[in-house]
């Protein structure tokens, strides 16, 4: 089994169950929607979009530009030429935010807020 499950029910012992019997048992497509997002995450990480810079990497998404370099306080993200505050201990966790920033859509707002400036 690729994804586990882990479900209950007052009438069963406690189950851990692949993708497909968890969205019959359950009567929904949770299980697969979760394992959608991992696996798109996934290819997201180890995209061949990621190209190298002289202090860190970069990557193309919808039409905007991400970087992400490195300090002695770790990895940060930067886009149009302004670095994030947080700092993230490795690079695939600022990876995961910036896929997380493009899923949730603050990227964009965030390119619209500095259009309107």
């Amino acid at each position: 089994m690729r994804y586990e499950f882990h479900i209950e029910h007052p009438k069963w012992f406690p189950l851990t169950v692949g993708t497909d019997c968890c969205d019959r048992l359950t009567e929904s497509n949770a299980a697969f929607i979760i394992k959608r997002e991992k696996e798109r995450l996934n290819r997201f990480l180890s995209s061949k979009s990621w190209q190298p810079l002289p202090h860190g990497i970069t990557i193309r998404r919808k039409k905007m530009d991400f970087e992400i370099a490195s300090d002695p306080r770790g990895y940060f993200i930067s886009m149009l030429n302004k670095a994030g505050r947080k700092r993230f201990p490795t690079i695939s966790e600022a990876k995961t935010a910036v896929f997380n920033l493009i899923e949730s859509g603050e990227a964009t707002s965030f390119v619209a807020k500095q259009k309107v400036k």
